[in-house]
C-alpha cells in the first residue's frame, strides 16, 4: 500500500454475519512487489516524489536514502492501533520537521496516560511493530496472530467510562495539521455526491 493511514479505511453496513464491510482505499501509491526495484540490501529503490502522511511514515522513508520494504505498512498499522486505542499518534509534534525527527530518533512515551491505560498485550503488540530496524518487525501474518488480536477478537473490550471520555475527546479534537489534506477535505465536502450518485458510487464500491 505504502500509504496506510486512517483515511485509508472505509467502512460500509453491517453484514449479515454482524460484521462490517471493510476496505481500502488510497490506492494510488500501492505497487506489486514483483514490479518493485530493491538493491543489494533487499531495500525498495524509492521514487523521489513519493509523499505520505508523516504520523505514519516509517523511519526508514523519512531518511535521506528513502528506501524502505513492505514492512513499512506493518509500521503505519502500529501507529493506526495506537491511534485507535488512545486518541494520540505515539510520535507527535507541532510541525512535519518535530514528527520526522520523533519518528526517526525517539521511543515511545511509555509514562504517558494514553500508554498507561493500555492492556498489557496492546503494549506489548505496538512495542513489537514500531521498531525502528525494518528487519526486526513481524510480518503482517505475525501481527494478526498475536495474543491481542486473539483475545479481544473474541469479546469487546473493558473499558472504563472515565477513560473511554477521554480517548473519545482526543479523536475529536485532532485536526489535520497540514494544509494539502485541509485543502483535500474542504474539496471533497463541498462536492459530495447526491443520493442518485451515492447509489452508483455505492455499487462500485461493493464491486471491488
Amino acid at each position: 500500500h505504502r500509504d496506510l493511514n486512517g483515511s485509508s479505511i472505509l467502512f460500509d453496513e453491517k453484514t449479515q454475519e454482524g460484521g462490517y464491510i471493510c476496505k481500502l482505499n488510497g490506492l494510488g501509491m500501492a505497487k506489486f512487489l514483483k514490479k518493485l526495484k530493491f538493491d543489494e540490501n533487499g531495500m525498495e529503490i524509492l521514487d523521489k516524489s513519493f509523499i505520505t502522511d508523516r504520523y505514519y511514515a516509517a523511519p526508514e522513508l523519512l531518511k535521506d536514502n528513502k528506501k524502505f520494504t513492505s514492512s513499512c505498512d506493518v509500521w503505519s498499522i502500529g501507529i493506526l492501533l495506537h491511534k485507535l486505542i488512545t486518541g494520540k499518534f505515539p510520535f507527535d509534534g507541532t510541525s512535519e520537521s518535530q514528527i520526522c525527527m520523533k519518528i526517526i530518533r525517539s521511543e515511545i512515551n511509555e509514562n504517558s496516560e494514553s500508554w498507561k491505560g493500555m492492556s498489557s498485550h496492546a503494549q506489548e503488540l505496538i512495542k513489537r511493530i514500531l521498531v525502528k530496524d525494518y528487519k526486526d518487525r513481524p510480518s503482517a501474518d505475525e501481527v494478526l496472530a498475536h495474543t491481542f488480536f486473539k483475545k479481544y477478537s473474541e469479546k469487546p473490550i473493558d473499558l472504563k467510562k472515565e477513560r473511554a471520555s477521554i480517548y473519545i475527546n482526543n479523536l475529536d479534537n485532532y485536526q489535520p495539521q497540514f494544509k494539502l489534506q485541509t485543502c483535500a477535505l474542504g474539496l471533497i465536502a463541498n462536492h459530495l455526491p447526491n443520493k442518485n450518485e451515492n447509489y452508483e458510487l455505492m455499487k462500485l464500491f461493493k464491486g471491488f
